[in-house]
């Protein structure tokens, strides 16, 4: 199986935590703007570097298809944009008629939203721009899904097939009708001053989500009569001597006060300035609205020599209508062209709502208006890094080599703006990432170079960590201790971060001095000379004592950072480490405990499930692994990818410990709905033995895809009897390099202890005569 940073499921830990705060400030906790300062103006100097293209592939895994929607969408002007939609739409059209074929509403649903928001734009504008091929294909795919979700009652589904279909469909009429028959049985649903029922959906949130994913001027026009009606309706409620202490009224004078507001975002969304002006007439005269919206309208409809108002108003409105935010944002960069805070501000809401290829075209359209804007620089840099890891997890080396090539470049440049202040997201970190997805692709060797170069520019606790797990993996051990050693000699923080990274590297380091006690056994065994053979052999029970005092320690270190730590994310992940320290010291049932709370404090982790798993499958704790794998199925924020792997892990275990079948049935039925082209569904359908090894091994593209298929060869030998052959198939995988994988680690432990059925028997005290 491939690492997690993969698969866009990359651990950060407290460090990646700490690191995209540090980055990205309070963006990243809402969608609300962080105006950056005013450009500053400095002499001409190096520009930005041509950005290489963002070529979509073949979206054969679910990353490839969301990167290829994310180009899709930021490249709104590029004459490419054309070409690729028409090759996502083709692709969207065939996987969602499967899945209504099958009865998934929801996925088909989902298909259908990507499908749309791929022409949501034109929406806007009608449907003239749109061709006959794809007024086709759309008519044909809201039809669809409104058969499927009419039947069921789904308003909002049904809603928006219909307003898609009001557009683009032959009898427009009609479905504008009906749209409006369902909004008007929704409102009748509705008491106007006690709220609405609660079994049913409230139209005016329901038609304000219709019109967030096709912006068309029918469902625009019926959210502003709505809001109108409401407001017209709840009005009095203001004039009551003394508002009753009802739920419904608070709510109502709540809708009362925020029409203003809503008034002003669709108006601006509809681009009707003239409007908006009458609408800051009225609440002056204190028709609606309110005085702080006042202040600032006024300046922004005003004639302004900068974009400072309408960026203030954006900032207002960006954490409930990120929208409107967006539009005036746009309007600032159209209407000031020279000035690059327009430009910022959208990269700025882009990022918060994580489209990041997007927010990189504004950052660097701000970069070229004005080459000395900082700010723009920082986040420039720091989103560009957040693309290497998309990218990562998309198995595209070659498009991240062509990537750090260019931010190299971006660097130099930023160096001739800025000599001695480097950018916070520096070259290290760049090189840091290059040298992850080497190390992922199983080319260590590269990977090494790369990250010693990181090393020369930032000596950060990451890239020693990666460097000590290299020389650990290669028998290295005492380079794999230095490194782990220098992790906190050079690191610079408070003594929580010191704890944290003492903590981490306690086990790897623990691990790397019993190995080399096991070394120097073996190299005194071979030396004739008595004393340095005694040298050895003090030397080696030195280490193995220094690995009992690291693993007391670290668990002590755990248990304080269990009360210090505010993240279940980070709780859970210290709890995992505490339970394979605990599990290697002997104490069973206490590592057990510990898995079993860190699935619990935050059960929508996904490390969380794949590393106690894994763990647990390689000593044989089948009860324990199939109990965790129950849980991780039923959690929805774990990848079916992830979930994949795992079963893969848990029949393998199953079968060859011969438990009762029945048992591993839902593992055999989730496999069988892996029909997909991608690898994992090809390893199922291996697994149910519907593909044989000599197929699968002629269709392995990669160095790992043949190391995973292997991997799982090698177990059905060993269920066999044929552990001579699997051995065999293991030392194939060692010899891969293929560090990153888990099968990787499950192979050098069943190298040397064999592979397990059951769990390891306690070890009984001899007494001493």
């Amino acid at each position: 199986m491939a690492p997690i940073v993969k698969r866009k499921q990359m651990q950060l830990g407290l460090v990646g935590v700490i690191g995209l705060v540090v980055s990205f400030g309070p963006g990243l906790l809402g969608c609300r703007v962080v105006r950056g300062p005013k450009a500053p103006v400095r002499p001409p100097g190096p520009v930005l570097p041509q950005r290489p293209d963002w070529p979509t592939v073949s979206p054969s895994s679910v990353e490839r298809y969301k990167d290829g929607l994310e180009v899709v969408h930021a490249l709104k002007d590029s004459p490419q944009r054309s070409k690729l939609r028409r090759s996502l739409q083709r692709t969207i059209t065939a996987r969602l008629q499967d899945a209504l074929r099958e009865g998934q509403g929801v996925r088909g649903f989902a298909l259908f939203l990507d499908l749309a928001r791929l022409y949501a734009d034109i929406a806007a504008e009608g449907p003239g721009r749109l061709g006959a091929k794809e007024r086709g294909d759309l008519a044909w795919a809201a039809r669809r899904v409104l058969r499927t979700f009419a039947q069921r009652g789904g308003a909002e589904e049904s809603m928006t097939a219909l307003a898609v279909l009001a557009t683009v469909g032959r009898d427009g009429r009609a479905a504008e009708g009906r749209f409006a028959a369902i909004v008007h049985w929704l409102g009748e649903l509705e008491d106007p001053l006690f709220g609405r029922v609660k079994r049913y959906v409230d139209p005016i949130a329901a038609v304000d989500k219709v019109f967030g994913r096709w912006p068309s001027p029918m469902v625009l026009h019926t959210l502003r009569v709505l809001l109108a009606r409401q407001y017209t309706t709840l009005r009095p409620l203001t004039r009551l001597p003394r508002s009753p202490n009802v739920r419904a009224v608070k709510q109502g004078l709540a809708a009362v006060r925020e029409y203003g507001w809503q008034r002003v975002r669709l108006l601006t969304l509809a681009r009707r300035e003239g409007a908006l002006k009458g609408t800051l007439i009225k609440i002056r005269s204190k028709a609606y609205g309110d005085d702080h919206l006042a202040r600032l309208l006024a300046p922004a409809l005003a004639a302004q020599q900068s974009p400072a108002a309408l960026i203030t108003l954006a900032d207002a409105l960006a954490a409930k209508w990120p929208d409107a935010a967006r539009a005036l944002c746009r309007r600032a960069a159209q209407r000031y062209p020279h000035d690059a805070n327009g430009l910022y501000c959208l990269g700025r809401l882009a990022l918060s709502a994580k489209h990041t290829l997007r927010a990189l075209i504004y950052f660097e359209g701000a970069i070229r208006v004005n080459p000395g804007y900082r700010k723009a620089w920082e986040d420039y840099a720091a989103t560009y890094l957040d693309r290497l890891v998309s990218l990562l997890a998309q198995e595209r080396l070659d498009q991240v080599r062509r990537e750090v090539r260019f931010l190299e470049s971006v660097h130099r440049v930023a160096a001739a703006w800025w000599v001695n202040r480097p950018l916070k997201t520096s070259l290290a970190d760049v090189y840091f990432m290059l040298g992850r997805g080497l190390y992922n692709e199983g080319r260590i060797g590269e990977a090494v170079s790369t990250l010693r170069k990181a090393l020369k520019i930032k000596p950060t606790p990451q890239v020693q960590s990666q460097l000590a797990e290299i020389a650990f993996w290669r028998g290295r051990y005492e380079i794999s201790i230095g490194r782990l050693d220098a992790v906190l000699k050079q690191l610079k923080g408070s003594f929580a971060w010191r704890a944290y990274w003492d903590f981490r590297t306690a086990p790897l380091k623990a691990r790397a001095r019993r190995r080399l006690a096991m070394q120097l056994r073996e190299r005194a065994k071979t030396i004739a000379h008595r004393r340095t053979a005694d040298r050895l052999l003090r030397q080696a029970k030195t280490e193995e004592a220094r690995a009992v005092l690291l693993h007391s320690r670290a668990l002590r270190s755990g248990q304080l950072l269990l009360r210090g730590l505010r993240s279940p994310r980070l709780q859970a992940e210290v709890l995992v480490i505490i339970g394979q320290m605990l599990h290697a010291a002997g104490r069973r049932q206490l590592a057990l405990r510990s898995f079993d709370a860190a699935l619990d404090r935050a059960p929508e982790r996904s490390g969380t499930y794949v590393d106690v798993i894994s763990f647990l499958v390689m000593r044989g704790y089948f009860d324990e692994a199939l109990d965790a794998y129950h849980r991780a199925l039923a959690r929805t924020e774990i990848s079916v990818y992830l979930k994949a792997y795992c079963t893969f892990w848990i029949l393998d275990l199953g079968r060859r410990a011969k438990v009762d079948p029945e048992r591993l049935g839902l593992a055999e039925v989730f496999l069988k709905h892996l029909q997909g082209k991608e690898w994992f569904h090809q390893l199922a359908r291996f697994h149910l033995g519907k593909a044989s090894y000599a197929h699968l091994a002629a269709r392995a593209k990669t160095k790992g895809q043949r190391a995973e298929l292997d991997f799982y060869q090698s177990m059905r030998l060993v269920k066999k009897g044929k552990v001579a052959q699997a051995r065999r198939l293991w030392q194939k995988i060692v010899d891969s390099e293929m560090m990153a994988f888990f099968e990787y680690k499950m192979v050098r432990r069943y190298l040397s202890k064999g592979a397990p059925t059951r769990p390891p028997k306690k070890q009984r005290k001899v007494k001493k005569p």
